[in-house]
């Protein structure tokens, strides 16, 4: 992931993210990133107001706006159907395989403490 997408997601997220225990905005340092690959950010929000962690993956995808722009009503209506199906079978997978705040928040203490990161977990 290069820079700019980078800066472009936190930019975005600072703007728009909310708590959502007690919908205080965030900041660049209530921002921790713990991994990233590709075009794909893994980050820590911590609530300034309540310190809640919210974990969050970010995607950046590619769009390639003058095919868009070509389609007629029938192609976006069939595009519109692809990303709707794409998003409630992703929105299954994550109701199908749940990790709590906790467990997270739990392995990453052991992992800081013993200086490891999820890579080493996985290789």
């Amino acid at each position: 992931m290069n820079y700019q997408m980078l800066k472009s997601i936190l930019d975005t997220l600072i703007m728009n993210f909310r708590c959502p225990v007690c919908e205080a905005a965030v900041a660049e340092n209530n921002l921790e990133i713990i991994g990233a690959a590709g075009a794909t950010l893994n980050l820590d929000i911590t609530c300034p107001s309540c310190a809640k962690h919210t974990f969050v993956k970010a995607e950046i995808s590619h769009l390639n706006i003058p095919n868009i722009s070509a389609l007629d009503a029938e192609g976006l209506k069939d595009l519109r159907n692809k990303l709707k199906e794409t998003i409630q079978g992703q929105i299954r997978e994550k109701q199908e395989f749940q990790i709590s705040e906790k467990e997270i928040t739990d392995l990453r203490k052991v992992l800081k403490r013993q200086h490891l990161n999820v890579e080493d977990l996985l290789n």
